[in-house]
């Protein structure tokens, strides 16, 4: 009897001890499970790429004014900057780099990943001075010439004034009453084959006539035997463009609504004719082209002329607005040439 109550007991001890096991370990796994559902999952790790700065860089000329021609070929970049000469000028990828004046430039490029990584790369460029750029006046607070002639021009009540790219005292503004610039002597006669103007100008004033660029016979203001206003506009809104003619009035002209902004404008000729560029865009062309033999003085600002000429008056013809960067070239520029000194 004390033997089968004694195996009694320890079947209920078996019974009661699984029981409690079966609890405990169902408990565990309930705060094992909650645990695990209040856990935060790890965030993954991305790597990213480290950039590689690339690209084909070249001038789009070997004379100045050029620009550098850019191909971005970076790797795992998403922006960028361009640093000329150490100067950060732009931060687009495949950009037009301004090489304005003759000299070597260090162009560097700096590529960055999303994680701002940065990897760079630099190229050398060099563009030389135009071989037939005779006179050159960037009017930077000088009458200096840049060009290969060494003969500055003379300023007369012309003041320095900022340039169309904001820059100060680097333009004339000319007033319209007794403003006028004397470049040197006999540009026309001295270069009777082939001669090229380039200029950049503003009006202020579009209700009455002015000449940008001519040359005559006599020494302004005096009333002139000889003379040609080669560049100008009227109040009618058309630019003219009459230059190197004997004894044929030629009238060559576009309708220009521009004219109160800046306006960049190249008289280009030789034996065979002359074109006419505005904004880098040829607008016009003409046959012929004659030696100015006694037509010394050349002047931007105001030339003689009489009321032949159309929309002009007789008398001087004074401008009233502003002229930055005037080059003479002893060629004729070819439409490339023309685009590049447009959009340096």
């Amino acid at each position: 009897m004390v033997h089968k109550l004694y195996h009694q007991k320890k079947s209920i001890m078996r019974q009661l001890t699984f029981i409690l096991f079966s609890v405990a370990f169902s408990s565990l796994s309930v705060f094992v499970s909650c645990k695990k559902k209040n856990e935060t999952p790890a965030t993954p790790v991305v790597t990213v790429p480290k950039p590689v700065a690339e690209a084909v860089v070249q001038a789009s000329g070997m004379y100045a004014p050029a620009y550098a021609i850019v191909t971005n070929q970076s790797q795992n970049a998403s922006s960028y900057k361009w640093f000329v000469n150490g100067v950060e000028v732009s931060t687009a990828a495949s950009p037009k780099l301004s090489l304005r004046n003759p000299g070597e430039y260090t162009v560097r490029l700096v590529a960055y990943n999303s994680k701002g990584e940065e990897n760079s790369k630099v190229f050398t460029l060099a563009v030389q001075k135009h071989p037939f750029l005779v006179h050159q006046y960037t009017f930077t607070n000088s009458m200096q010439n840049e060009g290969s002639s060494t003969v500055p021009a003379v300023n007369e009540n012309a003041v320095f004034a900022a340039d169309r790219k904001q820059v100060a005292s680097s333009a004339l503004y000319f007033n319209g009453t007794n403003s006028v610039v004397r470049l040197p002597q006999s540009i026309s006669v001295t270069y009777p084959d082939s001669l090229s103007l380039s200029v950049w100008f503003k009006v202020e004033d579009l209700t009455k006539s002015g000449v940008v660029f001519g040359y005559q016979s006599s020494i302004h203001p005096v009333m002139a035997a000889h003379y040609v206003p080669a560049l100008y506009y009227a109040p009618n809104g058309k630019l003219y463009m009459r230059m190197w003619t004997e004894n044929v009035f030629i009238d060559h002209f576009q309708t220009n609504g521009q004219l109160n902004n800046w306006v960049h404008v190249v008289i280009a000729a030789n034996k065979k004719g002359q074109d006419l560029y505005v904004n880098g865009v040829k607008v016009a062309s003409v046959a012929g082209r004659t030696t100015d033999t006694y037509m010394h003085h050349s002047y931007l600002g105001a030339t003689y002329a009489t009321g032949l000429w159309a929309g002009l008056t007789t008398g001087n013809n004074l401008f009233k607005g502003w002229i930055d960067d005037v080059r003479i070239y002893n060629k004729k520029l070819t439409a490339v040439e023309v685009e590049q000194l447009f959009n340096e």
